[in-house]
């Protein structure tokens, strides 16, 4: 995507997270590190892109000091990033390869651009390609087959994030029939994220038969299970769904088999199906157990827990380990360029043992994989094993919480709107108490006491923004010491 779209949607997706309406443009210029005349410029643009795109009420005014963030929602971003890949020259001219198979001098006739620009266009694509193992030559996207289709799914699904079906119509028309086929034969997840999933999936094989570009081996590993009850079904299936092949037997099987691992390791198959597809799974089953073993030697928490708990945690750890790895070793996610403002502090300042461990993880996976055209979504993968981590967790094993007593002179009014502003910190592990006892660690006030002994913080009426980030400041410096002396007395 063009830089300026890409800086458009940065800013958006900023204002979006804030949990306050308003917000300074001096804070603003200041985690983006822009200058005011180019926010400033940037807000114009916004509001010329969001009068031509017309589907949204938003107000965000240029020249107020403070920005109402109100109307900026993860849908007015996820609409205007397909808004914007359609105006980027660069995405267009991979839609162009992807779609149409067209020279490049047939694509500057289409959108009326210079040899110049459509040159540099086709330098930065380049660019970004060979950073997934992908090189273009002659406007043909050249390296393994299956790295190349998940990469043109990964593209796709992030723009049009089931907004839209992107390929043409008689595409659309023979995706429909295979995906009716197919969860006519089998039991499946219905539900519209997972349907959009599949039906993008078979559009881009599809594609990619069209022009010829065909799977050279199986991503299964029918020696692992019943190949001859296996083969049947295949040739069940194959009655019923067609593939654009003619005379490559083996490759519709390979087509067939690349499909069905794709909905299996999305979770499309519901779980009965799911057991009946074996993969490769020597390096997924390895690398699983190499991380189970660092968890239960590290993981302070585990050290905590009954062996009944612990069995239950390290099996579900198991199962979501090994979702995790058998969908990187099968698919070979690509590390998309366009994931640009990725940030894991939330996660690192809630979790910071589960965060350490996962830095860990990513850090034995690069070690582990000696393929060195093997690249990753290195974002995701760490989402992957946060996440892991955390649900795999009964909620009392995951952290101390952390005791906030409120006591304001002002009444019970001024009390309440205290409370309610607490709320969005209670995510950070926040008890909110009423009196204080020998549990509470942080005391609220308008006034100080100078006898307690806990950590105090006296707010003004009304409290100011600094104060605000002084108490999260304090709750996470708590919450550390906590997790230091837990850690401490299980060694």
């Amino acid at each position: 995507m063009d830089e300026k779209y890409q800086f458009r949607l940065k800013l958006l997706s900023f204002l979006e997270e804030q949990t306050d309406r308003y917000i300074s443009r001096e804070t603003i210029e200041k985690y983006l590190k822009v200058s005011k005349s180019k926010l400033k410029y940037t807000f114009l643009c916004l509001e010329e892109d969001l009068k031509e795109f017309g589907n949204f009420k938003v107000l965000i005014e240029a020249s107020a000091q403070k920005v109402d963030t109100l109307h900026v929602t993860a849908a007015l971003i996820d609409n205007l990033r397909l808004f914007y890949a359609k105006k980027s020259g660069m995405f267009l001219l991979f839609d162009a390869i992807v779609v149409s198979d067209i020279s490049s001098s047939e694509f500057e006739k289409r959108y009326f651009f210079s040899r110049t620009k459509v040159f540099n266009l086709r330098k930065k694509l380049e660019s970004l390609l060979n950073e997934v193992g992908i090189t273009l030559e002659m406007q043909k996207l050249i390296g393994e087959e299956k790295a190349i289709r998940k990469f043109i799914f990964e593209v796709y699904y992030y723009y049009f994030n089931g907004l839209e079906f992107p390929f043409p119509s008689n595409v659309k028309i023979n995706v429909e029939k295979t995906k009716n086929s197919l969860i006519s034969i089998f039991e499946c997840d219905h539900r519209p994220t997972k349907m959009k999933q599949l039906e993008l999936f078979i559009g881009v094989c599809f594609l990619r038969i069209k022009w010829q570009y065909f799977l050279t081996e199986s991503v299964l590993n029918l020696e692992l299970f019943d190949s001859f009850q296996y083969k049947s079904m295949r040739d069940h299936i194959l009655k019923q769904v067609t593939f654009p092949i003619e005379n490559r037997s083996n490759t519709v099987d390979f087509e067939l088999d690349f499909l069905l691992a794709f909905m299996t390791v999305e979770n499309i198959f519901l779980s009965s199906m799911r057991r009946q597809v074996s993969f490769h799974e020597k390096k997924e089953t390895q690398l699983t157990t190499l991380f189970l073993e660092i968890v239960d030697f590290e993981l302070t928490v585990l050290k905590g827990c009954s062996v009944p708990d612990k069995k239950v945690i390290l099996e579900k750890l198991k199962r979501n380990f090994q979702t995790i790895h058998r969908r990187l070793l099968c698919f070979i996610l690509p590390k998309y360029a366009f994931n640009y403002w990725y940030r894991n502090g939330d996660f690192e300042e809630m979790y910071p043992e589960f965060h350490r461990i996962a830095t860990r993880f990513m850090s034995i996976f690069d070690n582990f994989m000696e393929c060195k055209n093997f690249f990753i979504d290195k974002s995701a993968l760490y989402y992957d094993y946060m996440v892991s981590l955390i649900v795999s967790m009964p909620q009392n094993y995951l952290e101390s919480p952390i005791y906030v007593c409120v006591d304001f002179s002002a009444g019970e009014i001024y009390a309440e709107y205290v409370f309610e502003k607490l709320n969005h910190l209670k995510r950070h592990g926040i008890q909110i108490q009423h009196k204080i006892d020998n549990k509470t660690d942080i005391y609220l006030s308008d006034h100080t006491n100078n006898k307690l002994l806990c950590k105090q913080i006296v707010f003004q009426n009304p409290p100011k923004e600094n104060q605000w980030q002084l108490l999260k400041q304090t709750v996470l410096d708590i919450k550390k010491t906590k997790s230091s002396n837990e850690k401490n007395s299980v060694v």
